[in-house]
Order: structure tokens, then sequence, then C-alpha cells
């Protein structure tokens, strides 16, 4: 699927992140290799910038080919999902890696949020109609 031109490219030598914004209330996060907590904290602006821009958005995070993250970088993801859980109407993940689909499906009692990591058929499925669905 096409998210058209990034918005945001983050990259150091053990991973990087890229982040598309195709609809206004839709944000795409393609994530690849070892994530570090610098990759995440150069996330927070855009998420702070988009909020001033839209009510709430549709999430989806790529993160099939993440290897693993660094701690922090999941601890800044959930404390920041808490704090603006109501700013976020989904949080879809594709990951393939079953242990780490388990990490993020546990999140959500951590974080009251609707986050979920589904396979990339059901990811696509849904990335799919959010794209095709008129803004309300």
């Amino acid at each position: 699927m096409d998210y058209g031109k990034p918005v945001l490219e983050l990259k150091n030598d053990k991973g990087q992140v890229t982040v598309y914004r195709p609809k206004p209330e839709v944000v795409v996060v393609v994530s690849v290799g070892f994530l570090t907590t610098d990759l995440w904290t150069q996330q927070v602006p855009f998420y702070e910038q988009v909020f001033k821009e839209v009510k709430a958005i549709h999430l989806f995070r790529d993160a099939g080919e993440v290897r693993s993250f660094e701690p922090d970088y999941r601890t800044g993801q959930q404390n920041f999902g808490k704090r603006h859980k109501d700013r976020f109407i989904e949080v879809l993940f594709h990951q393939k890696s079953a242990l780490l689909a388990m990490a993020i499906n546990a999140s959500k009692l951590f974080t009251g949020a609707n986050v979920s990591a589904v396979n990339r058929e059901a990811f696509d499925r849904r990335l799919g109609e959010v794209m095709k669905a008129k803004a309300a």
C-alpha cells in the first residue's frame, strides 16, 4: 500500500523509523531493526503537532521488521499512550514475532488504549478500510 511521502524519517546505526500521514487522522509508522530510545523521543514532537491539528488519530505501526527495542522506547510509547489515550482511535501493529505481538497485546492493560498486534493481512485490511472511509 502506498502511504505517500514520509513526513518524518529517523535513522541510526541500529534501526530506523519512517512516519507517513496519508490522511490528517491517519498516521502510519514503519519501523525496522533495533529501536533505540532516541528514535521514540524524536517522534514525540510530531505527535504533539498532529494532536493540535486533529482530535484523534488511527495509528498503524508496521513493526514486522523490528528485531527488538530498548525498554525505554517501549516505556516512552506506553507513557505517551496513557497520557493521550483519548487521542488514539486505535493503535494497530503489524508484528511477525509472536513474543513481541504478545507484549503489544498485553500493553492494552497498561495504556487503556485500543492497542493490538495482528498479522500482515489483517493490518493491511484495516488500514485499507480506514483509508477508504470519509472523514467525519
